[in-house]
């Protein structure tokens, strides 16, 4: 088939198609019936709305139920495609999440878009970058993302719902926001730095042989118990960086406030559990 110069077969204007069909009917979800607004309400402030009668629990498990059915259909349309295994989605997922960040996480436009721009980056960069192959290509949507982020921390189509209570220098011309982006932005960078000099070191040669062998390991003299708590108290103090430049950026910090990054954590391990055997469990891999 051919649209507008575009030579598409038949799978891939079927998908086409059929994607845009979805799109339509979340949009219409959300935007033009009572359920859709009960969810929006619900997910926006869970307290108010329960006080006005809706039942929060029930409305997030609608939440997720259509979530996992939009999951479930990308999924599908992306099988033919790649190759079906357990971990077929572990490519385009982390392009997915880059795509809602460059168009913004509290834009459903801005995810469309974000996700146009990251494929057309990403087909650019290794067709037209030399020394970018079509596995390296990857590097170009996400130097796209971060550099779209740096200027509009809430996305091309997002809204910054808060401000950063970090105070920029007045030398620097930036807004808070882009400063609060930069410090994470270089918080992140030093500590990928200390464990990564932590994982070669003494103890990270320990946690790597207790995660293939603790009975080895112990043989080996090695302290399992003590390998353990040394790598769980790695993986909090991982945890809590990560949470409190979290709270800076929302300038807040209340019981629900890691709310959506817990719930992305627990995504990303059950997909690694269904995957099988291979990544190292968080601890093991933070350390």
């Amino acid at each position: 088939m051919e649209f507008g110069g575009l030579h598409l077969t038949v799978q891939q204007a079927g998908s086409l198609i059929t994607l845009l069909a979805v799109m339509g009917a979340t949009a219409l979800l959300f935007n033009r019936t009572s359920v859709g607004l009960r969810l929006r309400a619900v997910a926006q402030n869970p307290a108010s709305a329960t006080l006005l009668g809706q039942h929060q629990g029930l409305w997030l498990m609608v939440g997720w139920a259509v979530a996992a059915a939009v999951g479930a259909f990308a999924a599908v349309v992306a099988a033919p495609v790649l190759t079906l295994s357990p971990g077929m989605m572990t490519f385009p997922l982390p392009l997915a999440l880059a795509a809602g960040t460059l168009g913004g996480l509290s834009s459903r436009v801005g995810a469309v878009v974000g996700g146009i721009l990251i494929g057309i980056a990403d087909n650019l960069a290794s067709r037209y970058v030399p020394g970018l192959d079509r596995d390296l290509a990857i590097i170009a949507p996400f130097a796209l993302t971060a550099l779209i982020v740096m200027l509009r921390p809430a996305g091309l189509f997002g809204i910054f719902m808060a401000r950063s209570p970090i105070e920029p220098p007045a030398w620097s011309g930036l807004t808070e926001a882009q400063f609060g982006f930069l410090m994470c932005l270089v918080a992140l960078a030093l500590t990928l730095l200390v464990l990564r000099n932590l994982v070669t070191g003494r103890l990270g040669r320990a946690f790597a042989a207790v995660r293939t062998s603790a009975l080895l390991a112990a043989a080996n003299g090695v302290d399992v118990n003590r390998t353990k708590l040394m790598a769980f108290a790695v993986s909090a103090a991982v945890a809590g960086t990560g949470g409190a430049f979290y709270a800076l950026v929302a300038a807040i910090a209340v019981p629900d406030s890691y709310l959506v990054p817990s719930r992305s954590r627990s995504s990303r391990r059950a997909s690694s559990a269904a995957a099988g055997p291979g990544p190292a469990p968080s601890s093991a891999r933070q350390s």
